[in-house]
């Protein structure tokens, strides 16, 4: 009877966990919150028509739901922002926007002979700045990863000569 009861009572805090604010230690993000349940009550998600009537109104999951949607429109949004950042758009307009700025700072208030030729080294360095270098990215993820497995395996070998000289 009382494991029952305990997981009647874990049900109810797991389904009203998201409802507590972000700070609270023991929140759960909306979407969490219904698989938890989804996957404690073995059902669907109408588990309020399904056996558990005390356990969730309609309003509650529809909350979740809702929540659940402006988390996913969130999501969409700050992928598109990420695909903006890597974007050619972006890097050309930036470059295009130095170059001007450069030039007139150089023609107007350094009097350089050709700004418009000398303005072209700081515009590609900016854009040499924004290459990813996939291949030399995945160089330092495999040096690093070597580094790191190496020092654990230094660690594991430490640990068991201490372990050894114990009696």
């Amino acid at each position: 009877m009382e494991e029952i009861e305990s997981k009647e009572v874990e049900k109810v805090a797991v389904s009203y966990g998201y409802l507590l604010p972000k700070e609270h230690p023991l929140h759960i993000p909306p979407h969490v919150a219904l698989a938890r349940l989804v996957i404690s009550c073995n059902l669907s998600f109408n588990c309020f028509n399904l056996g558990c009537p005390n356990l969730l109104k309609e309003k509650d999951v529809e909350n979740m739901r809702l929540e659940i949607d402006i988390l996913h429109a969130r999501n969409t949004e700050k992928d598109k922002g990420k695909k903006f950042e890597g974007s050619w758009t972006r890097v050309l307009v930036i470059m295009l926007l130095t170059y001007a700025t450069l030039t007139m700072y150089m023609s107007v208030v350094l009097h350089v002979e050709n700004p418009f030729l000398n303005a072209l080294v700081p515009t590609m360095g900016f854009n040499l700045s924004t290459w990813s270098l996939p291949h030399v990215k995945a160089l330092w993820i495999r040096w690093h990863d070597f580094l790191s497995s190496r020092s654990q395996d230094d660690i594991r070998t430490s640990l068991r000569r201490v372990n050894d000289q114990s009696p």
